[in-house]
């Protein structure tokens, strides 16, 4: 039952947090029916590619499922939800990035040694 001095989207964010906590398959099902597509939206902003987007979605999800007896949700679950697909989108970008660096440090480090043994050219 609703609180009197509660309104509707308050009692809904309770009962959502209070759903997780007790790892509710149902409570859990309706907000991934409910927030799957806005956070697939925004993930997609993020990552400018579907299929990793998908991922950090899904991701999200299973995390929030993972730590569903501990977690401590301070504002309403739409703020958490997005705030951790924001932050899981984020490293995602930093871990390509890195990757990426890396391979250009293998690729330069493994051409370079070649360059240097090129015969030089006479300077006229």
């Amino acid at each position: 039952t609703m609180l009197p001095d509660s309104s509707p989207l308050e009692y809904k964010r309770n009962m959502s947090d209070a759903g997780i906590k007790t790892g509710s398959d149902e409570c859990f099902s309706a907000l991934f029916k409910e927030y799957y597509g806005s956070l697939y939206s925004y993930a997609v902003r993020l990552l400018a590619d579907e299929t990793e987007a998908e991922e950090c979605v899904h991701n999200t999800f299973c995390h929030l499922w993972d730590v569903r007896n501990s977690i401590e949700i301070k504002d309403s679950v739409r703020s958490y939800l997005f705030r951790a697909v924001y932050n899981r989108a984020i490293s995602s970008i930093r871990q390509k990035k890195l990757s990426q660096d890396m391979k250009k440090r293998v690729f330069l480090s493994s051409i370079l040694p070649m360059l240097y043994r090129l015969p030089r050219q006479k300077s006229s």
